[in-house]
């Protein structure tokens, strides 16, 4: 029997017998709390994602406001899938990024090594300094689908989640977070930073090189975030099926106007306009909103983006582990764009359009590509 299931029959025997009819209660870090009630679906299907998520992430955050809601219902040939948004509020556990598995790893690691060269430690250190550490609530959001098979049964339930463009499914233990795995990830990248600076002349080239610089990271997280819809439920049709989610009221329609011939399809557009609020400057006709046609409209399309953007030296090619918040998060086949949100170690997250995505969690995937911008 597969963990998730096994996890999942679990939490319906603690809480089957909870005293409240329907729904979940009030102490969201109480697992025993939750109550699934098995006649009604759409409340069984709800709490069993929140039962998940709450199980999942306890360990490293405090979680509230936890809602979830069936978006799509699609028949297959032998079960019905639900697509759940979910979302919450989560706050690390720790009190300082120190005490972090990954980086608890990542020291360990740099303790153990023979000889290491003062850059390399204080690109490390530098590394730390950057992680998305803080002691205030972030918002998460993501979509699990649900396959139900025979729910009369209280069985056959196998879950998945999205990848954020409503197209490829991934087994739900990628999602599950395990600190010795954290631990032994930040090892690894201790030996990767080190193998990758070991040449470096200066600490202001490592710096340099790992994409931290004049470019305000912050402020173009906090711009994405401005400008996004939350928790948005309702479908934006483009006259095929109603797969977009949006709520263009929340858009930045004064200084960037919407444009009919985007139709849905802004992620490009924007991304751009959070990294110039982060310091990344116009060029005219170069990069330009729809003053650009002949350089490969690269304000408002994903390649042409990319290409500008990598020409021009304002990305370099980074990994998983080091792309924090207001860098970049490409789908491998140049599909889609995000602008990544945050990276604190426990987990990773972008903000983005096409549909609305506030703080959207992603894993490690040969889906993405990741780039870390500077400015200098």
């Amino acid at each position: 029997m597969k963990k998730t299931m096994f996890a999942f029959l679990l939490v319906v025997c603690l809480v089957i017998s909870a005293s409240s009819a329907y729904g979940i209660n009030a102490d969201v870090n109480n697992v025993s709390s939750i109550t699934i009630d098995p006649y009604n679906t759409e409340k069984f299907i709800n709490s069993a994602a929140e039962a998940w998520l709450l199980q999942n992430y306890k360990e490293f955050y405090d979680i509230k406001d936890v809602h979830a809601d069936i978006i799509r219902t699609h028949k297959a040939e032998t079960a019905t899938n639900y697509t759940v948004a979910i979302s919450c509020m989560t706050k690390l556990r720790v009190a300082s990024a120190e005490e972090l598995p990954f980086v608890q790893g990542m020291y360990a690691e740099m303790s153990n090594m023979e000889s290491i060269s003062g850059v390399a430690k204080e690109s490390i250190d530098q590394y730390v300094d950057k992680i998305d550490f803080t002691n205030e609530y972030t918002p998460l959001s993501l979509e699990i689908v649900i396959a139900v098979s025979d729910l009369s049964k209280g069985a056959g339930l196998t879950m998945y989640f999205q990848d954020g463009m409503d197209t490829t499914l991934y087994p739900i233990e990628a999602l599950e977070l395990d600190s010795k795995q954290m631990y032994q990830d930040g090892r690894s990248t201790v030996s990767a930073i080190v193998a990758a600076y070991k040449d470096v002349a200066s600490y202001q080239d490592v710096v340099s090189l790992m994409g931290y610089s004049s470019y305000n990271r912050v402020a173009a997280r906090d711009y994405a975030f401005a400008w996004v819809g939350s928790n948005v439920t309702s479908c934006y049709d483009d006259g095929s099926s109603c797969t977009v989610r949006q709520d263009r009221t929340l858009w930045n329609n004064t200084t960037y106007p919407y444009i009919s011939s985007l139709k849905h399809n802004d992620c490009a557009d924007f991304v751009s306009q959070s990294i110039k609020a982060g310091g990344i400057p116009v060029e005219s006709t170069k990069w330009d909103r729809f003053n650009d046609g002949n350089n490969g409209w690269s304000w408002t399309y994903v390649p042409g983006l990319k290409s500008y953007m990598t020409g021009k030296g304002y990305w370099d090619t980074s990994t998983f582990a080091a792309a924090n918040a207001g860098n970049i998060l490409i789908w491998s086949d140049e599909s889609h764009v995000a602008l990544i949100t945050l990276n604190d170690t426990v987990t990773h997250r972008f903000t983005a359009h096409t549909s609305d995505r506030y703080n959207y969690q992603f894993t490690n995937s040969s889906s993405y590509n990741y780039y870390t911008i500077k400015t200098t």
